[in-house]
């Protein structure tokens, strides 16, 4: 794998290199079959797989999973840095595992599963533009029980800096400033609202002269009008220590719900397999007050009728969704409910992770060993992002069809050399893709057809700007 060597020097510990067993790991994440993408099925499938050295390599060598983590990063910047519009999208995933003995694994909420359940969360953090999205940062979220335990602590080899209890908005900033002064480039982040409600969160972002857009609950309270009449106390050029409003503020629904039909607009946010995703907006200044501060921003709702529930089952009507964001008054709105709707990239994410590159298929209990892992895995996913970006897309009359994730691990799973079955040709496997995407382009031009006839032609100022450019 001529992409990894190019990363060789992250994997030496003292005077010891752990490349040849690295290498031989990511074959395995990749020709391991999926759901058990662990070492003993990789041991089956890849050639010169010595578990015992590889094993070592992973839960016990001392080399820094963070450094490799930020490379991955910075390549992603390379990669996304020119793109139109760019977005942190911040997200949590669960991860379900028995026992408790794998470091931070308790009884919590698993949105994958939606319920409480035995297993790990990590606080991620991804590039995302358009039909891309990257793995840039990725940090375990320990509960309260864990930092708790100083023993347990130590049997799962965490190092003290990190044994103290941090809730998952502040992971999120801090993974969010991480990235941020690695010089990573985006134009906003964006994150759903179990880390938007957080208004340390928001205001953390904001002081850095971050742009958010942040969903929030719909019983979030703001303000129409300033909730306070002016911002100094009894002497000039001093702030009230503790302002009250001098009016009440509004819930985010009543005051979405009070705005005329009219106010809603129609946006189409991105090209799709489906044919375009459509929502319906709305877009309007409010005031927002919290801790000794008020801020004028925007108020964004949107709903779009094609969204299915987490179980992938039709919703019972288009659920409304709400967000703040801290962009000037003068920012286009329509790029800013594009960002709220494109957060949903990141799922893109989590599904080939865990689909094609085991991100959840790892049998290791310690710290280390769960953060080599999911480095590794995060470099995979640079090197087919990488990959995709630069493979030809098919072009039909309805428009491209995108190469997926899954489209190049089964190409390489073909060519790379394998245990047990014979290395295919790439004659065989030009014909096997061809085939594979011609059914998925006879697919996808019967829906964007289907979508076509069903939907009102739409107007230029109801697309997305970026895309009209």
């Amino acid at each position: 794998m001529t992409f990894t060597k190019s990363f060789s020097r992250f994997f030496f510990s003292r005077s010891d290199s752990h490349a040849p067993e690295i290498r031989a790991y990511l074959a395995g994440l990749l020709q391991g079959r999926p759901g058990a993408k662990n070492m003993e099925r990789m041991e089956e499938a890849v050639e010169d797989f010595e578990y015992q050295r590889v094993h070592h390599s992973i839960s016990a060598a001392p080399w820094a999973a963070r450094p490799l983590m930020d490379e991955v990063a910075r390549r992603g910047d390379g990669l996304f840095g020119a793109a139109a519009r760019t977005r942190l999208v911040v997200d949590e995933t669960g991860i379900q595992k028995k026992g408790r003995k794998s470091v931070g694994v308790a009884r919590q909420y698993l949105g994958r599963l939606g319920k409480v359940e035995n297993g790990q969360v990590a606080v991620c953090t991804s590039l995302a533009s358009g039909a891309h999205a990257l793995l840039t940062d990725i940090r375990l979220y320990l509960p309260e029980v864990w930092c708790e335990d100083q023993a347990r602590c130590e049997e799962a080899g965490i190092p003290e800096a990190e044994r103290r209890f941090r809730t998952k908005a502040q992971l999120a900033l801090e993974s969010i400033m991480h990235q941020h002064r690695l010089g990573v480039r985006f134009d906003v982040a964006c994150m759903d609202s179990g880390f938007g409600n957080d208004g340390a969160l928001r205001r953390g972002l904001d002081r850095a002269g971050i742009t958010f857009v942040a969903e929030i609950h719909c019983d979030h309270r703001l303000w129409t009008e300033a909730p306070w009449p002016h911002d100094e106390g009894a002497r000039p050029g001093r702030r009230r220590q503790h302002p009250v409003p001098s009016h009440p503020g509004q819930r985010v629904d009543q005051i979405v719900g009070a705005e005329p039909a009219e106010s809603w607009r129609r946006l189409k946010v991105r090209a799709s397999d489906q044919g375009w995703v459509e929502v319906n907006w709305l877009a309007r200044r409010v005031w927002v007050c919290e801790a000794d501060r008020q801020k004028l921003c925007w108020l964004l709702a949107w709903e779009n009728p094609d969204e299915a529930t987490n179980d992938g089952r039709p919703a019972r009507g288009p659920r409304r969704h709400y967000a703040l964001s801290n962009a000037p008054a003068d920012e286009d709105p329509r790029l800013l409910v594009a960002d709220g709707v494109e957060r949903s990239a990141v799922e893109r994410t989590f599904r080939d992770g865990k689909r094609e590159l085991g991100l959840a298929d790892y049998q290791t209990r310690g710290w280390l060993a769960w953060h080599h892992h999911m480095a590794l895995v995060m470099l995979l996913m640079l090197f087919l992002t990488r990959e995709k970006m630069l493979s030809p897309q098919p072009q039909t009359e309805e428009g491209p069809v995108n190469i997926t994730m899954g489209d190049l691990t089964f190409i390489l799973e073909r060519l790379l050399p394998h245990k047990v079955w014979p290395r295919g040709d790439e004659a065989t496997v030009r014909r096997l893709l061809a085939r594979r995407l011609a059914k998925r382009v006879q697919d996808q031009v019967a829906r964007r057809r289907k979508t076509r006839a069903t939907r009102p032609p739409l107007f230029p100022d109801e697309i997305n700007p970026h895309l009209t450019k």
